[in-house]
């Protein structure tokens, strides 16, 4: 699976949470997204504006393992 790079990547379902005004509606489908797709970066890029700070939370979290994954990546390269 590619990572989502822009919402046209995002099935229809997502694309409508996203632009759900309550913010819950919008965690919650993120939660259920990363279940599937944990080290969705670009989705958490998309995300990382949301007015919500749980939402921004949520998305920091995805970008810092995926950081977090790849440093080791490099360290276990040398």
């Amino acid at each position: 699976m590619m990572p989502v790079a822009s919402t046209s990547d995002l099935p229809d379902w997502m694309l409508s949470a996203l632009k759900d005004p309550n913010p819950e509606v919008r965690l919650k489908a993120l939660e259920k997204w990363l279940e599937q797709h944990q080290s969705d970066v670009g989705l958490a890029m998309l995300v990382i504006n949301d007015p919500d700070e749980r939402v921004r939370a949520k998305a920091m979290q995805v970008i810092e393992r995926a950081w977090q994954t790849e440093q080791r990546t490099i360290e276990n390269m040398k």
